[in-house]
């Protein structure tokens, strides 16, 4: 079986995006800390097409933390995965994590847990995972 290979951006992607999952899991926190982190290496490599990106990204999914839709931790971790992947590619991204999602959503919602909450960012994690082996 051949393994797909990572490029430079798709690996830290990856490291940064199982950091914020297990933070996610444990605390229910994306911290400030490690979004910076990953911010760096982003605009080193891709430049200003990756602040580019991040800012479109932010400002389309930050209205929906008004109506907690997605928490602020979530827009970080999906705007800093557009400056890394591009928007063909982070499309991909996010339609592979939220279908990810949506099978414990739907199990909450049987079970009558309309007000449960569930952290995104393993399922950002797993939607990375899965774009990065389909490409």
């Amino acid at each position: 079986m051949n393994l797909p290979s990572l490029s430079i951006p798709e690996a830290v992607i990856l490291i940064f995006l199982s950091a914020a999952a297990v933070t996610d899991l444990f605390t229910r926190k994306i911290p400030n800390l490690l979004i910076l982190l990953f911010l760096f290496p982003g605009g080193f490599l891709l430049g200003p097409v990756f602040l580019g990106r991040l800012l479109l990204i932010t400002l389309l999914f930050y209205p929906l933390t008004r109506f907690r839709l997605l928490g602020a931790g979530d827009v970080k971790l999906l705007s800093v995965a557009a400056g890394y992947f591009g928007m063909n590619r982070f499309l991909l991204f996010l339609f592979a994590a939220l279908l990810s999602a949506a099978l414990p959503s739907v199990i909450l919602l049987l079970r009558g847990r309309r007000r449960a909450r569930i952290p995104l960012a393993p399922f950002l994690l797993l939607g990375c995972a899965l774009s990065c082996a389909a490409a």
